[in-house]
């Protein structure tokens, strides 16, 4: 069982991942988990990909995920790509690093 994590705990787990982790949108129905790790992959190590489906209604992908890399590096080298990248002939996606709740306000 996992323990929990007290709200500090959390808090810097967050601001650590915001530093390591990638917002993906735009993601078609061609797009899946094995596409996106083999081109972000080439970057650095990952930790975690996902990409979001319904599961209440259509089990159906919601066209965004997430990318989270072991490391901070890969992700600065990514982030100098731009929003929009071509991960496969013909599929261009969009991709931000995140924001922490905070940023946004």
């Amino acid at each position: 069982m996992k323990k929990a994590l007290t709200k500090e705990q959390t808090r810097l787990k967050l601001l650590d991942e915001r530093y390591r982790k990638l917002f993906l949108t735009d993601l078609g129905e061609n797009v899946d988990t094995q596409m996106i790790q083999t081109f972000f992959g080439k970057y650095g190590e990952l930790e975690d990909v996902r990409v979001i489906v319904d599961q209440k209604k259509s089990k159906k992908k919601k066209k965004y995920g997430f990318v989270l890399y072991k490391e901070r590096e890969p992700l600065a080298e990514v982030v100098k790509l731009g929003c929009k990248i071509e991960i496969a002939p013909g599929t261009i996606i969009d991709c931000k690093q995140t924001l922490l709740r905070e940023e946004l306000k």
